[in-house]
């Protein structure tokens, strides 16, 4: 975030995780771009991939979970 002109790629978890999203949203001069999908295209979208290491944040499935995960992250993302 001290960096000037760059761009970081981060995971959609990042703003729900303590320093990382207090640097997220409190960083001057920093530029957020939100790049959303529905839930039906990023479920699409995992369901083309392997699944298997990937862990479950809810205890759902890890499709079934996305409406779920994109609902309580927006607002971070949005705000």
């Amino acid at each position: 975030c001290r960096l000037t002109g760059g761009v970081i790629a981060l995971g959609g978890g990042t703003p729900t995780h303590g320093p990382s999203a207090d640097l997220l949203m409190r960083g001057a001069n920093l530029v957020r771009v939100y790049l959303r999908a529905s839930a039906a295209d990023l479920q699409r979208r995992l369901a083309a991939t392997d699944l298997s290491s990937r862990p479950s944040l809810t205890g759902l499935g890890v499709l079934e979970e996305v409406p779920q995960l994109l609902k309580s992250r927006d607002p971070l993302y949005l705000g």
